[in-house]
């Protein structure tokens, strides 16, 4: 027997074995070979007791729960956990097989029609980056690399005339910015004023970054300031998008929907990029990729941005290769970031054929297959007033009310 790991000794560990993973990053790219991953922070009893635990409850609903549909939509999501704690114990055990059949089991594999979405994107940023002097070397690079390394050919002469993926920014145009202050007196008031009560807004001195903690009814944001843009992102992806999907669910007649239900994922982020889209059409830009989102930083020198680039790509490597237990195995991958566009191509045919469908998906955390398990129940989608905010043409005035509300109460003090 093994006593659980307490939360001091987790916090005292934990940047031992992140110096320790960065040290075999940098030995594994200086030799050219796969780096040798261990996860020994793994509760491996911890993992089989909630196994056996959601085991119990699956038969448990199975004896007790009267109402067919809330048993079937349990079960869905109870394997699904099972089997993604599973996968977690077969990187325990280093069982390659196990952990990539859960995984496909779970996630699936992208389907050729998303994989010529993702490169025709590909495409796009290498013909836009060839016409560019500062990014034409790279672009030459990765186009060798794609052909030496996976035996790819992109068709570069197709889709030339295609809109841009980037979008060259005017050097003398200075977005316009507000304080984090003024951001967070921003978003707790919409979130006040929409009925989402008990949720809290705050500024992370600590540096955690800008994020979403739906279970904390938490919104975190980061000690800088904030673009328009990034405002207007972060409302209709996370609050538009998920915590309003999440807080449907918990004020629903099956509280399952405030968690999610099987397969549920790839609707979400679906959902939340659908009406990213949106917005962005809506203020004259595109949907930016998440890997420009987070490479854009326009006044970094060079070396600054290779360094902080450098960082980047370990961090996206690692968590495309996250659990794997032999980085050997060709093929093997963690699936989960497929949903992304696997997702936004769900929703754009769903929402072609039948707009309502954005209400229907708006009663919780449920996947678009699922819709018709539900129907026989009648619920009826609650009020999107985040949504209606984060679409309205005047948004950015309203927020700029903010900061023009906090230079007063200073000017005051």
């Amino acid at each position: 027997f093994t006593p659980p790991v307490g939360e001091a000794t987790k916090e005292l560990v934990a940047p031992l074995l992140k110096q320790s993973r960065e040290r075999e990053l940098e030995a594994a790219l200086a030799e050219q070979r796969e780096p040798r991953l261990w996860y020994p922070a793994i509760e491996i009893n911890e993992v089989r007791r909630r196994i056996t635990a959601l085991v119990g409850l699956a038969a448990e609903i199975e004896r007790e729960e009267p109402n067919e549909i809330v048993r079937l939509l349990y079960h869905g999501a109870i394997e699904n956990d099972v089997d993604y704690l599973r996968m977690i114990e077969a990187t325990h055990e280093g069982d390659t097989e196990r952990y990539w059949a859960l995984n496909l089991r779970i996630f699936h594999e992208p389907t050729p029609d998303e994989m010529t979405h993702a490169f025709t994107w590909l495409r796009r940023m290498l013909q836009q980056g060839i016409e560019q002097p500062e990014t034409a070397e790279i672009s030459q690079r990765l186009i060798r690399f794609l052909h030496e390394q996976l035996r790819l050919s992109l068709d570069l002469s197709a889709g030339k005339d295609d809109p841009p993926l980037v979008r060259a920014r005017n050097p003398a145009e200075t977005p316009r910015t507000i304080s984090a202050d003024a951001a967070r007196n921003f978003y707790e008031t919409i979130l006040r004023e929409s009925g989402y009560e008990g949720w809290q807004v705050t500024i992370d001195y600590a540096g955690g970054g800008t994020r979403v903690e739906s279970s904390l009814r938490h919104l975190f944001l980061s000690q800088e300031q904030f673009t328009l843009e990034r405002v207007r992102i972060l409302l209709a992806h996370e609050l538009a998008g998920h915590v309003a999907r999440s807080f449907a669910g918990e004020h629903s007649p099956i509280g399952l929907l405030g968690i999610g239900t099987r397969d549920y994922y790839p609707t979400e982020e679906g959902l939340a990029l659908y009406h990213e889209r949106w917005v962005d059409e809506l203020h004259g830009q595109v949907l930016l990729l998440l890997l420009y989102r987070l490479l854009r930083r326009p006044w970094e020198d060079v070396q600054t941005a290779q360094k902080r680039v450098h960082r980047l790509v370990l961090t996206r490597c690692l968590r495309t290769y996250r659990g794997v237990p032999d980085l050997g195995r060709a093929g093997v991958c963690h699936l989960q970031d497929v949903a992304y566009l696997r997702g936004l191509l769900l929703i754009d045919r769903m929402a072609a054929e039948d707009e309502t469908v954005l209400d229907r998906l708006a009663v919780g955390k449920i996947a678009c297959g699922q819709l018709p398990v539900l129907h026989p129940l009648r619920m009826i989608p609650p009020p999107q007033p985040l949504r209606q905010l984060a679409y309205d043409p005047e948004l950015d005035s309203y927020i700029l009310s903010f900061e023009s509300s906090e230079k007063d109460a200073e000017k005051l003090a």
